[in-house]
């Protein structure tokens, strides 16, 4: 069904009527409506086992799609799964799921990552990988800015370091930009400089100083894709 709602609205929306869905129109029940959750950093392609986290298939990332839906998130932002799946549903929405803005697959070194979690991309093959992610639908591009090395028996202890030298991510950040997406990049390093050259945001970031903070609030950028996609109504008052 679609649901109606007609009234007053908080948030500065225009109009007094709106309708979100498909099929028969039916007046929203109760006094309020407030739009759905968001999601800003959701692997729903990934899975976890006996041996630690992996990449499922578009049938679990369908499932778990549901299931976000079923607790009230309408727009998630996927920052790393398996491509092939998390880009379709980027593609094509689907009545029942979230809206989904996917980044496509993890972007790291050989053994410098979950190794059932992504295909290695070396330093000369970063911008390459970027502009195939992006050709293939992807409106962020996720990489993996730093993370332990990874031996048979797992990551190595008080091995965390960089994955990439700066210029080789600044070259990243500026061929995604030029392909016309954005660059999320996992760190939990101090003083790591990606807000200095351009990332868009700084996933986990723990490390994160009070200045690189500052300069990515600065920005004020949002992801205005999904904004505009994503399913009405808003915060309502009858």
């Amino acid at each position: 069904m679609a649901w109606t709602f007609s009234g007053a609205f908080l948030d500065g929306f225009a109009g007094e009527r709106v309708v979100a869905g498909t099929g028969e129109p039916e007046e929203l029940p109760g006094r309020y409506a407030l739009a759905g959750l968001v999601d800003a950093h959701a692997h729903p392609t990934v899975a976890r086992d006996e041996r630690g986290p992996f990449l499922a298939d578009s049938e679990y990332g369908a499932t778990r799609l549901k299931e976000y839906a079923a607790s009230g998130v309408t727009v998630i932002r996927d920052v790393g799964g398996l491509s092939a799946a998390t880009l379709g549903f980027a593609r094509s929405a689907a009545a029942g799921r979230p809206v989904v803005t996917a980044a496509g697959r993890f972007l790291a070194p050989a053994n410098r990552y979950f190794p059932r979690m992504h295909s290695p991309v070396a330093p000369d093959e970063l911008v390459a990988a970027i502009e195939a992610e992006v050709t293939a639908g992807a409106a962020w591009v996720k990489i993996i800015g730093d993370a332990p090395e990874w031996g048979a028996d797992g990551p190595a202890p008080q091995s965390t370091a960089a994955t990439y030298d700066l210029d080789t991510l600044r070259q990243a950040v500026d061929a995604a930009h030029a392909a016309g997406a954005r660059v999320a990049v996992h760190s939990n390093l101090p003083d790591s400089g990606l807000a200095a050259i351009g990332a868009d945001s700084i996933e986990h970031g723990r490390a994160l100083s009070h200045r690189e903070i500052e300069a990515l609030g600065a920005r004020r950028r949002v992801d205005t894709d999904a904004v505009r996609r994503a399913p009405a109504p808003r915060l309502a008052r009858p």
